[in-house]
């Protein structure tokens, strides 16, 4: 299942989880709007099925109401071409205004599926996820092992965690995982 950051961020604030304010704007008027309700500034986040959305032009930081219309007319409609969707890009449908705020560290954690194996691994890092491809080619940085031992006892017993804290070792200073914590209590 593909979901988008706006849907991604309702999942968590059902959960309790703080994250940014935001929302999706359906016209520019809206898109003004929001910004004017979130102090006057905002960030205006084309929403796709792919990474490197702020590097291909679909996340853009709007310095008052007005900037953030314009940026939202632009951004909707637009083909976005990043590193994950290839040279024919994706058609932007939703435009989603964020409440800016001051990052003073950013963390990724990611569950990925394999639907070919069967098999979820689940990254982590401390780089946050901004071009989290780079510091993931780097040699050694990831673990050697997927979740697969955690997901075929998941299968044989669906009231075992999604990782066995057994299958999973340090690989790097940054991934933390040890076998009194679990990969979803990230450090």
């Amino acid at each position: 299942m593909n979901i988008h950051e706006y849907q991604a961020k309702e999942l968590l604030r059902q959960y309790k989880v703080a994250t940014p304010d935001g929302r999706v704007a359906v016209d520019a008027e809206d898109a003004r709007q929001i910004t004017k309700e979130f102090g006057g500034q905002s960030v205006v986040k084309a929403q796709i099925h792919a990474g490197g959305r702020g590097k291909g032009g679909g996340v853009k930081f709007a310095k008052n109401p007005d900037e953030a219309a314009e940026l939202f007319k632009k951004m909707l409609g637009m083909t976005l071409v990043t590193h994950q969707t290839g040279a024919e890009g994706r058609k932007v449908h939703t435009v989603f205004i964020s409440n800016p705020v001051d990052i003073e560290k950013e963390l990724y954690l990611a569950f990925l599926v394999d639907r070919g194996s069967s098999r979820v691994t689940v990254m982590a890092s401390t780089e946050g996820g901004v071009e989290i491809e780079e510091p993931a080619s780097r040699p050694g940085r990831w673990p050697s092992r997927s979740a697969s031992a955690a997901t075929r006892s998941r299968r044989a017993s669906p009231s075992c965690r999604t990782s066995s804290a057994s299958s999973w070792r340090r690989t790097a200073p940054w991934w933390r995982s040890t076998p009194s914590s679990s990969p979803s209590r990230a450090r």
